[in-house]
């Protein structure tokens, strides 16, 4: 039991960090992510529509007379993330302490400088030493963008838990940012983005050879009469290793291969993702092939009230008998007033009793302050 809870007060803490995107709001909007952002991918900083529209007059409970913007000095403007957090894990043999802690999940703080209308620099820095740091150029033709820098590829949905099944466990963790460039366009009810980067992970700041990983992601939004609907498909390729270093830097290739599906009626909203990937050794000659998904559905109670229920699943390696995982969970978000959230979150991981995560329960309360 010990072991079970070490390893998922570890995963909490190891899984949280910056990212603030909800897409529920985007297929709630049938926008894309990047119209309440700065970085046109989503998540981090907010623009000006998301911090001085969506976020007084939209989201909370209580909006009253604005009494305070987001600071701005000339071209500059500024924001900032803190989510501050509280886990309880309930001992599930007798003897053993339960889980009961507070930590700091999130403190980032952002910066935007705009050189040009179609020039943007943009800087993120985390607590944890984590950082993004791009520049951002708009091009006129079909409203594409060009973005270079250190930042999290684009792949499926930009989730704010990075601790679900589709993000930490197949490698698009807070931590895995990755030096590189993006391509964009949005040719009408679509957006293309393609991604070229290292493919060296977050602790690694040069690639050790001359092959570059690569992500691309579509998109399409659109309406049926009421109902505004999203889909999308993803793809990861990252070649890594040395051929001149092979038994210190091994030879490997990841592929991730994703859809992601999202709609809203009135009060409902539902979406999710599937992701199929591959791990294959050159050297060893195997390859490991797995599953994830994601589901959730959110009810507007009132405004500024949501009730959330979760259903996560992954088979980690085909091969392997006993390591599939179940994960539900449900709960509830609270924005009684602009730039503050409360919520609460109960999951519980369902597997076979010799699976490390089977059976254990997860009590999660947070409180989120933002701009």
């Amino acid at each position: 039991m010990i072991q079970r809870v070490s390893l998922v007060l570890g995963l909490w803490l190891l899984g949280s960090a910056p990212a603030v995107a909800l897409p529920r709001f985007a297929v709630r909007e049938g926008m894309t992510c990047g119209a309440c952002h700065v970085n046109p991918s989503g998540g981090g900083m907010r623009n000006a529509y998301a911090s001085q529209v969506f976020e007084w007059l939209d989201l909370p409970w209580e909006h009253g007379a604005r009494v305070w913007g987001p600071p701005e000095i000339g071209p500059l403007r500024f924001g900032a993330d803190s989510r501050s957090a509280y886990i309880y894990i309930p001992s599930q043999e007798e003897g053993i302490t339960s889980t009961s802690s507070f930590f700091q999940m999130q403190a980032d703080l952002y910066a935007s400088a705009k050189l040009h209308e179609r020039l943007n620099l943009y800087y993120d820095q985390g607590f944890n030493g984590t950082y993004e740091a791009m520049g951002i150029i708009s091009i006129p033709w079909s409203d594409s963008f060009v973005k270079v820098g250190r930042f999290i590829p684009t792949y499926g949905w930009r989730l704010d838990n990075h601790r679900t099944f589709v993000r930490e466990d197949i490698g698009f963790a807070p931590r895995e940012k990755e030096t590189g460039i993006e391509f964009g366009v949005r040719p009408g009810p679509f957006l293309i983005q393609l991604d070229v980067f290292n493919g060296v992970g977050g602790k690694v700041n040069q690639d050790n050879n001359t092959e570059k990983a690569a992500t691309t992601r579509v998109e399409y939004a659109a309406r049926l009469g009421p109902v505004p609907i999203m889909l999308g498909l993803s793809s990861l390729y990252n070649l890594t290793g040395s051929r001149e270093t092979a038994e210190e830097s091994p030879r490997r290739i990841a592929m991730r291969d994703g859809i992601i599906w999202g709609a809203s009626y009135g009060r409902l909203g539902y979406l999710g993702e599937t992701d199929w990937f591959s791990n294959r050794d050159l050297g060893a000659k195997k390859t490991v092939r797995g599953l994830a998904v994601y589901e959730e559905a959110n009810v507007i109670v009132t405004r500024g009230l949501e009730i959330q229920g979760l259903y996560e699943y992954t088979n980690p390696d085909f091969d392997l008998e006993g390591d599939l995982v179940h994960r539900i969970g449900g709960g509830f978000e609270i924005f009684p007033i602009p730039y503050l959230e409360f919520k609460m979150l109960y999951r519980r991981s369902v597997a076979r009793s010799d699976n490390p995560v089977g059976g254990i329960n997860e009590v999660v309360g947070m409180v989120h302050v933002f701009f």
